[in-house]
């Protein structure tokens, strides 16, 4: 087995296991005399097999797709092999039986696109609303979580898949063994763009209390994120 392999593929599992998550308030050194810390456990993954290995035998590097998702990036923008302008979502799921990942997998896509959603407009209304928390605390935070939920999502096509057969070991001992089951899906940048604003529409006709100059910076970042892709 390869080492970059493992290293790659154990991304995978960090990814499916949420450890990509917003980093948590810092922690204030702890001063005095310290007694000998803890080391963590030594994990590693190694592929069982994956898509290709199923049929040829050997292993395929991790697409590319993979790794930008395993970065954060479950949205992505780009072009289609015609040129056109497009959005991609990647989904990742991990489950001890590969069809129930691959179902899973695609039962949830509607939420997980909501959330990459919600997640992009949250870095970026924070920019925008950075010297006003008070107002983005109190009013765009909510608001923004509230524009997930109206998102209505249409027009996707599946586009490209990945699945690995993982072990995991603590130390030299075997741990889990699991499917990690990734999927890609694009949705043309005109109809998201829509889906943007027109989520965005409605959550403004819902939380009528958001104060006119916060709906004016909105209306600003939403437009600002349609024309800038």
């Amino acid at each position: 087995m390869k080492k970059e392999s493992i290293i790659l593929v154990s991304a995978i599992l960090a990814f499916s296991l949420g450890l990509f998550g917003c980093p948590g308030p810092k922690q204030e050194p702890v001063k005095g005399p310290q007694g000998p810390q803890p080391q963590p456990s030594k994990v590693r993954y190694e592929i069982i097999q994956d898509q290709q290995s199923a049929f040829t035998g050997t292993t395929m590097p991790l697409p590319e797709w993979v790794m930008t998702a395993l970065q954060g990036n479950l949205l992505q923008y780009g072009t289609d092999e015609t040129g056109k302008k497009v959005v991609y979502f990647v989904v990742i799921e991990k489950q001890k039986n590969l069809d129930l990942a691959k179902n899973n997998a695609k039962l949830n896509v509607n939420a997980r696109i909501a959330e990459s959603i919600q997640s992009l407009v949250t870095s970026e209304a924070a920019k925008v609303f950075e010297g006003d928390q008070e107002t983005y605390a109190q009013y765009i935070q909510g608001a923004i979580g509230l524009l997930a939920k109206n998102v209505r999502v249409s027009g996707l096509v599946p586009v490209n898949e990945y699945w690995a057969e993982l072990q995991e070991y603590v130390g030299d001992s075997p741990r889990d063994r699991f499917y990690s089951y990734a999927i890609r899906y694009k949705m043309d940048l005109d109809t998201y763009n829509k889906m943007l604003s027109g989520a965005w529409e409605q959550t403004k006709q819902q939380k009528p209390d958001i104060p006119e100059q916060a709906k004016k910076k909105m209306d600003d970042l939403i437009k600002k994120m349609s024309e800038e892709y």
